[in-house]
């Protein structure tokens, strides 16, 4: 008996601690946004849905960990400008030393829109997305 409790306890235990990213996944909305490259190797990577849930991955962490939602009408307001963006048929694709994206995932019927770039500046309003979308991720808690 004991030994069906130590199993079932480990069980939950385990259970527990996987990975969420097949929940993130779940969401046909949502930006993913980060940096990668560098001396170090360095990656980060935020992925946001539209009910403000965030997840963060980085290469010491590995794992998708949840954070502290972020206001959802900033997350509307971010899928607007992308959008924007799209229909204006800006495109940027510039990888640098570090390179930082943003990427806004519609669903299986439509294709992602990613902006990348390095070395080169992109349009005001990617940049500025970016940097707001990571300081809000960057100010957020842990939840797990």
């Amino acid at each position: 008996m004991i030994l069906f409790r130590c199993f079932g306890l480990a069980m939950l235990l385990f259970m527990g601690c996987k990975t969420t990213e097949p929940m993130m996944r779940e969401h046909p909305l949502r930006i993913e946004y980060g940096s990668f490259g560098g001396f170090a190797g360095s990656y980060t990577m935020y992925t946001a849905v539209p009910d403000g849930q965030v997840w963060k991955q980085d290469r010491h962490q590995g794992d998708h960990n949840s954070m502290a939602p972020i206001d959802a009408a900033i997350l509307e307001q971010a899928v607007a400008i992308l959008r924007e963006l799209r229909k204006a048929k800006y495109a940027i694709h510039q990888p640098g030393n570090m390179t930082y994206f943003v990427r806004l995932c519609e669903g299986q019927d439509t294709d992602d829109y990613e902006l990348v770039w390095g070395n080169e500046d992109p349009d005001p309003r990617a940049k500025i997305l970016y940097q707001s979308l990571v300081q809000l991720a960057r100010e957020q808690t842990y939840t797990r």
